[in-house]
């Protein structure tokens, strides 16, 4: 084509821009209004006007005054003070059953946003301790329930269907937090997200850990603790709720007199509390405030794992005879009498391991021996077992010698791992004869 034509027919490309179907930001704005109108949101006063609301409260029935010399504003706003301070004017004597019949004496119209402020503190604070609380509920639901107002209507009906102003609360929000997640939960009983903080839904979280705990006594509820798991990974607001110890405890308490089964419950317990609390015998920082018993229950799980992973990598790189070392160390490990394990890889096995999913802190690099040899140290109760691979001894010592290695370190050396008060027992004739001897001898285990 000539240049002429070129310029003939050429056409500069459209300007328009391409429209979306829908505004970008039209879905969020719907979801935010949608949100606004189900739910009950309120703006708490700044804490001057708090401190000021309730020292006029106070003052007012400390004089003896009526509740009703007021000013009809600052009644209308009491609700705030009710549970604020360390003395609680809802605590005071026949202070609720005066406010009571001036919140009655109102008309229906301008009862509304008063009793759902009243709800919303009650939600917000949630004083189950306090010698006020049941008969304010009560007192509460009584009108609620009579109210013709819409908003109110729909309070009353959410207090009905989740037992929000009686005992059985928090435990209905606990199960709907552990299958329907956070958000349903709280949206579903017109929480607004500033209520997601609230001592309800703190005081729920605690309910259904205590529920998440006891459901773990079943080997049919790996559903729950899946969505337990998910929540706590994908919900920032959630990990907030579930305090580390007490979500440590809730998960392996349930375990400290049964072993559970790899498939069920503890392979994922083990590695959702590796991947969020570490592993307490290298950094046990996060686990304070957990229950020893709970650390115990990790630990034994740990040194299963530690084995088995152990074993899988030197099936690689160890002899054939390791095969009958494996099957005699696992006799122990079935008892459960192995209290501490740690992993120490040589050259060609850490190249083995770094091609699994094992994590780097979970075992030690060892130094000064051949490349293909790696160690296994383990504990029975006072007996220190330094188990080598390959043409490497096993080595037995008491755990009071000043020499021996200490557990859970980085690095070792070939040198340190042959204590010279060790006893060294060769894998040749019938040594494992020899080793449960001397377990036997000095612990008592068989």
């Amino acid at each position: 084509m000539s240049l002429r034509d070129c310029l003939r027919y050429w056409r500069p490309e459209s300007l328009t821009l391409a429209m979306p179907p829908q505004p970008v930001k039209l879905s969020a704005l719907c979801q935010m209004l949608a949100q606004s109108v189900v739910t009950v949101q309120r703006v708490a006063p700044s804490p001057l006007s708090l401190q000021e609301l309730y020292d006029s409260i106070r003052d007012c029935y400390l004089q003896g005054r009526p509740l009703t010399s007021l000013p009809t504003k600052t009644l209308k706003q009491a609700p705030w003070g009710f549970y604020y301070g360390e003395q609680h004017l809802a605590d005071a004597t026949n202070f609720v059953a005066q406010y009571f019949q001036w919140l009655e004496s109102l008309s229906p119209q301008r009862q509304g946003r008063v009793l759902i402020l009243l709800w919303y503190v009650l939600m917000q604070k949630y004083p189950m301790h306090s010698p006020s609380f049941a008969w304010l509920c009560h007192r509460l639901d009584s009108v609620l329930a009579i109210s013709p107002r819409i908003k109110v209507r729909q309070v009353y009906k959410a207090c009905q269907n989740y037992a929000l102003l009686s005992a059985d609360g928090p435990d209905l929000f606990a199960r709907d937090l552990l299958t329907q997640g956070l958000r349903e939960a709280c949206t579903r009983r017109l929480f607004s997200e500033e209520l997601f903080a609230s001592q309800f839904v703190r005081h729920g979280a605690e309910c259904a850990q205590s529920l998440l705990s006891r459901a773990l006594a079943s080997p049919d509820n790996l559903a729950l603790l899946r969505n337990f798991i998910a929540q706590y990974e994908q919900e920032e607001p959630v990990r907030y709720l579930f305090p580390k110890s007490a979500t440590i405890n809730a998960l392996l308490l349930p375990f400290v007199n049964k072993i559970p089964t790899e498939e069920i419950y503890k392979g994922l317990i083990r590695d959702f509390i590796l991947r969020h609390f570490k592993d307490p015998r290298v950094d046990n920082r996060l686990w304070h405030g957990a229950a020893t018993a709970a650390q115990t229950v990790m630990e034994r799980w740990l040194v299963a794992a530690q084995l088995q992973d152990f074993f899988s990598i030197l099936r690689d790189t160890a002899e054939p005879a390791w095969q009958e070392r494996q099957r005699f160390w696992s006799r122990y490990l079935s008892l459960g009498v192995i209290s501490k394990a740690w992993v120490i890889l040589g050259k060609e096995a850490r190249m083995t391991a770094k091609q699994t999913t094992l994590p780097r802190n979970s075992f030690a690099d060892l130094t000064g021996a051949m490349a293909n040899q790696s160690v296994l140290l383990m504990q029975i109760d006072s007996l220190i077992v330094i188990e080598w691979s390959h043409s490497g001894a096993c080595r037995l010592c008491d755990e009071a010698d000043a020499s021996v290695p200490n557990f859970y370190l980085d690095k070792y050396s070939g040198t340190e791992l042959r204590p010279p008060m060790s006893l060294p027992v060769r894998h040749a004739g019938n040594w494992k004869f020899s080793i449960s001897q001397h377990i036997y001898q000095q612990t008592g285990i068989k």
